[in-house]
């Protein structure tokens, strides 16, 4: 019996503990959970899916607007940069949105600071392969290490 209790106690306070890390903020057509905690790339991936959300993804600069301006209202340390959905394969020479693998082309919207994306594929030297949006320049968007932990945004669509 004493088990049971300290385990229900356990699951209670995980749960807790997990709700209270994300800010939650509603855009238009979507809600977005901006990350208290950081992770590389792809902890941060696997969180999101966890809870049931997807990485965040950009359709337009009105999207990218509203995300830059939660993300100013939201992070009050000196963290610049948070980890977005976009992820460019080795072999590839282009990012796609990972939660719908939707390919990142001229034709699509894109905010890459200039000279971005700097890494590319074949380069044993470089390893920039996850994207990141710089929050405190525009919401202007470039590719990192994936491995570098940062605070990162899920969302979830309407």
């Amino acid at each position: 019996m004493k088990f049971y209790i300290f385990g229900v106690f356990l699951v209670s306070f995980l749960a807790l503990c997990n709700a209270e890390d994300y800010d939650k903020v509603k855009l238009t057509g979507r809600t977005v959970y901006i990350s208290r905690s950081k992770a590389p790339w792809f902890t941060a991936l696997d969180n999101c899916n966890r809870l049931r959300f997807t990485f965040a993804m950009i359709k337009s600069q009105k999207e990218n607007e509203e995300l830059t301006n939660a993300l100013l209202s939201v992070i009050k340390s000196d963290e610049e940069n948070v980890w977005i959905g976009g992820l460019r394969h080795d072999l590839d020479d282009y990012f796609r949105w990972i939660s719908f693998g939707t390919a990142l082309s001229k034709t699509s919207y894109t905010n890459w600071a200039p000279k971005e994306p700097t890494g590319r594929p074949h380069r044993t030297q470089n390893d920039e392969f996850c994207m990141q949006m710089s929050f405190k320049d525009g919401g202007k968007w470039s590719d990192n290490t994936c491995w570098r932990r940062r605070l990162y945004v899920c969302e979830k669509r309407d």
